[in-house]
């Protein structure tokens, strides 16, 4: 018994998670995801304007934290809007599909995410998807417009996908941001 316990716990934490597929408790999804994490970002932008692209492949890691209330705060979202947290509600039906989360990580450059998520019996057609839309002003900026969503994607109690994608508007310039992590628990 001592040795089946041992082997359990050496296990690397992706074989032990629980896969959320097809769980649709918001209640209970809270609870097991309530929270700090923390993820590298693959970041996109594209200036409408002069048709430039840049890719930031690994930024800087951002801390995510999850509410039991159902407050989603986003690291660099909150700062630009004052430290505010963002309502998220669980989406009734798929926001993305598995060809949507691979092309949304291919803009980003981050395909090697899908490594992490990929022994997940289920795509994410099947899995919960929470919402968290925005639109503000930047807090410490006149005439800059922030506007989009945040969406999370739990394939596992211990790891989740982030999709973002909004756009910056500054009235000189628009920029269209796509931004993709795997969130873990910090």
């Amino acid at each position: 018994m001592r040795f089946i316990l041992a082997i359990l716990l050496l296990l690397p934490a992706g074989l032990r998670a629980e896969s959320l597929c097809g769980v649709t408790d918001n209640a209970a999804l809270l609870d097991m995801l309530a929270g700090d994490w923390r993820g590298d970002t693959y970041l996109s932008a594209v200036n409408a304007v002069i048709d430039q692209t840049e890719i930031q492949p690994r930024a800087e890691a951002e801390r995510v934290t999850i509410g039991t209330d159902g407050i989603l705060s986003v690291e660099a979202i909150a700062a630009a809007m004052g430290g505010e947290g963002l309502p998220m509600v669980l989406s009734p039906t798929p926001v993305y599909n598995v060809d949507q989360v691979d092309d949304l990580l291919e803009t980003t450059e981050a395909e090697v995410l899908a490594d992490v998520l990929s022994d997940t019996p289920c795509g994410p057609e099947e899995l919960p998807q929470f919402v968290a839309k925005f639109g503000f002003d930047q807090a410490d900026a006149d005439g800059v417009r922030f506007e989009g969503q945040v969406v999370l994607i739990p394939y596992f109690d211990d790891r989740i996908l982030r999709l973002d994608q909004f756009d910056v508007n500054t009235g000189e310039m628009v920029l269209f941001v796509t931004v993709a992590s795997v969130l873990t628990r910090e």
